[in-house]
């Protein structure tokens, strides 16, 4: 994401400065997904519904994000953002799946959602980096990759704290556990 955004001084729309579009879109996008959480959240048990509106609140601020990175890919060379926001989706879809065959949310999938928000926010962190070293005349465009990167971070451990189903382990049972053979 961040070389588009580092190859001029200006974005295209509107005359912005580099970085005004992106945040614009992550707020409005933002906005939406958590509405869209909401909505399909509703009408559900608790944790389920945190779960539904975690996934549609990250889906609907993905998906924008790796088409216009994909874009940048086909204009400019690589992005990682094409690689981090797909992880990103293609770990919601799998929990969306799990959830809809009406499974709970199993502690694999929770681990995947959190690692591949995660990935996203290191590649933030990484164009904070870069900017810092490189760019610290671009304001704008440092205050987005901070906004993103803290956005990412937050969903990364909102993912991590999602209520899960109880692994089904090998465990004795509690009455069998103490008594004599």
């Amino acid at each position: 994401v961040w070389f588009f955004f580092l190859s001029s001084s200006r974005c295209v729309m509107f005359g912005w400065p580099s970085g005004a579009a992106p945040l614009v879109l992550l707020a409005l996008t933002s906005a939406l997904g958590v509405a869209a959480g909401w909505v399909h959240g509703r009408g559900q048990p608790g944790a389920r519904q945190r779960i539904l509106g975690f996934c549609w609140a990250q889906a609907v601020v993905a998906l924008p994000f790796w088409v216009w990175a994909f874009v940048n890919c086909v204009r400019y060379g690589f992005d990682l953002g094409v690689v981090s926001f797909a992880c990103v989706l293609a770990a919601l879809a799998l929990v969306l799946r799990e959830l809809r065959a009406g499974s709970e949310l199993s502690s694999r999938r929770r681990r995947l959602a959190t690692a591949a928000a995660t990935f996203v926010s290191v590649n933030y962190w990484l164009g904070v980096m870069i900017v810092v070293a490189s760019y610290p005349e671009r304001g704008v465009l440092l205050a987005y990759f901070i906004v993103a990167a803290l956005w990412w971070t937050a969903a990364a451990v909102g993912g991590s704290r999602l209520p899960q189903a109880e692994e089904k382990q090998d465990k004795m049972p509690a009455a069998i556990v103490g008594q004599p053979a």
